[in-house]
């Protein structure tokens, strides 16, 4: 998945022009210290002052890089989110997020302000009309805060997705368009939850190396840690998660708070739970064993069950994202019809509990030509052959999509392991296969096409294989020693210096053959080729050892 680079707020510093004669105007505000230097420019950013003068008084600008006259006005700002309390869901969290632009110029004792803002008056007053909406239709009024929770939660990642333009930075861009970046998720998700009379602040910090915001909500006197935006349906129509739902901070992986989040006096304010909260959850089984996720072969039927935890009689109703592709009766009984993918879900008739999905999907694999399915079919049940790939078996394989089988050959025999030097490979980036090219490169099975290219798309060439064959073999300390004669095969001028060894070897180890008498080294393997040469690799070489 595509990182998500989020809640980018530009707070610039910049001098601003000053008329000599402003100089005896009376200021906006007057502050004696920090916090009255907080609440000054609270005020002015709640009624959106575009322009506004503090005269200050106290003995240093707090948090604040001052010199010749230059105040950073995002470290004030970023100060006055740590420090003025956020009781009632008008705090400073909401009004940073909509700030475009500042800048800050001090002259003697006066600051200037002027503040560029993402929405205005209108827009804001809009987006609480919505917020009003929204709350009535989840029907909040009478259940209790864990519940009002879990339905905003729920609501939150079934109605948006995410803004991968990274341009929709708002709640109201989210409304408006039904996408937003994190920035929006958290603005949304804190209004929504403070309007149910339930605390929440906005979090900021980083999450797999990008800026990303997020949100703290307090349950039953203590706080637990959302991230609608991880959650959230990555497409319309998909399935959203609830990995990052009511966790404690131990439990919240790939979450680093900016340190003003992370001071003894913000976790004394808002005491994060040492452990995250115990969520009521459906699990679905198949044969009494729980997994993440299923692919299987078309027209087959499939027995779900689910287990309860807490165990309850609340009872579970089955349903198909896709009947087309597979439907499922009231007590779970899955049939295949089409191959594609599906989500199962299992939703309880108790609220309170999350809903199980799992992902299916349904392969063809009796589409493949006639002397390769039973191989084909073997390979694909012990696990090596993705699910991506089981369609249009007669088309060429990629080299990326081989370096994958391999990968998977490699993870079964428990080589696939250890330390890795990245390869100067600059086009690996996109392939969804780039773990498994980086694991052959490493390992010394598989080159690139240059020092500085792997061409993951490029079709894979017989004599190509060959090499690659003797070279995984090789590297599992594999012998292929052979009575049988040399094959020789009436295309033999045709086969590349490089490759002839490779051919002899995997030739005579019986698992690449040749057609018709040739060998057609510069023809390209077939998906179903690729199946069934690394099959015969794997029963007569590596099964029985």
């Amino acid at each position: 998945m595509k990182l998500r680079r989020t809640l980018r707020i530009i707070l610039l510093t910049a001098v601003v022009a000053v008329a000599l004669c402003a100089a005896v105007l009376a200021a906006d505000y007057t502050a004696e210290n920090g916090r009255e230097l907080y609440l000054a420019m609270k005020d002015a950013m709640s009624q959106q002052k575009k322009e506004f003068t503090v005269d200050f008084y106290g003995d240093e600008i707090p948090a604040a890089a001052a010199g010749r006259g230059l105040v950073n006005p995002a470290i004030l700002a970023r100060g006055m989110t740590a420090e003025l309390p956020n009781d009632d869901g008008t705090g400073a969290d909401t009004l940073l997020l909509n700030i475009k632009e500042a800048s800050a110029f001090m002259v003697g004792a006066t600051i200037y302000f002027r503040f560029d803002y993402l929405l205005d008056p209108q827009q804001l007053a809009w987006v609480d009309t919505q917020v009003d909406e929204i709350c009535d239709s989840l029907q909040l009024t009478d259940v209790d805060d864990y519940m009002k929770i879990k339905r905003i939660y729920q609501y939150m990642g079934t109605h948006f997705t995410y803004d991968n333009t990274l341009t929709k930075y708002t709640d109201y861009d989210g409304l408006t368009t039904g996408q937003m970046v994190c920035q929006g998720y958290a603005l949304l998700t804190y209004k929504l939850l403070w309007h149910a009379g339930v605390p929440a602040r906005i979090v900021v910090g980083t999450s797999q190396g990008e800026q990303h915001g997020w949100n703290i909500v307090k349950l039953n006197g203590k706080w637990y840690n959302l991230d609608t935006t991880w959650d959230a349906a990555v497409n319309s129509g998909s399935v959203m998660y609830w990995d990052y739902f009511l966790k404690s901070e131990s439990d919240f992986q790939g979450h680093i708070r900016d340190a003003r989040f992370a001071t003894a006096d913000f976790h004394q304010t808002c005491p994060m739970a040492k452990e995250s909260y115990s969520v009521p959850t459906v699990d679905i089984l198949l044969d009494g064993t729980i997994y993440s996720s299923l692919t299987i072969r078309n027209g087959q039927t499939i027995q779900f069950g689910y287990t309860l935890n807490p165990d309850s009689d609340t009872t579970v109703s089955w349903a198909s994202s896709d009947p087309a592709v597979a439907s499922i009766t009231e007590d779970g009984l899955l049939e295949s019809l089409t191959p594609g993918d599906v989500y199962i879900t299992a939703t309880p008739s108790d609220d309170s509990y999350i809903a199980g999905t799992f992902p299916v999907t349904a392969v063809e694999l009796r589409t493949c030509s006639s002397w390769a399915e039973e191989e084909l079919n073997r390979f694909y049940l012990r696990k090596f052959y993705p699910a991506a790939l089981c369609s249009d078996y007669q088309t060429a394989i990629h080299r990326d999509e081989f370096a994958r089988l391999l990968y998977l050959i490699l993870d079964d025999q428990k080589a696939a392991g250890g330390g890795y030097t990245l390869p100067a490979f600059t086009d690996i980036t996109q392939s969804k296969y780039w773990f498994s090219i980086v694991t052959c490169s490493h390992k010394g099975i598989f080159e690139g096409t240059s020092e500085t290219t792997f061409s993951p798309e490029s079709p894979l060439t017989r004599e190509q294989a060959a090499k690659l064959l003797c070279r995984l073999l090789d590297y599992l300390e594999v012998k292929t020693e052979s009575t049988a004669p040399a094959v020789s095969f009436a295309d033999e001028a045709e086969i590349s210096d490089w490759a002839r060894p490779y051919v002899d070897r995997a030739s005579a180890a019986g698992i690449l053959l040749g057609s018709n008498g040739s060998f057609l080294p510069r023809q390209t393997v077939s998906r179903e080729q690729a199946a069934v040469m690394l099959e015969r690799l794997y029963v007569d070489y590596l099964q029985a050892a």
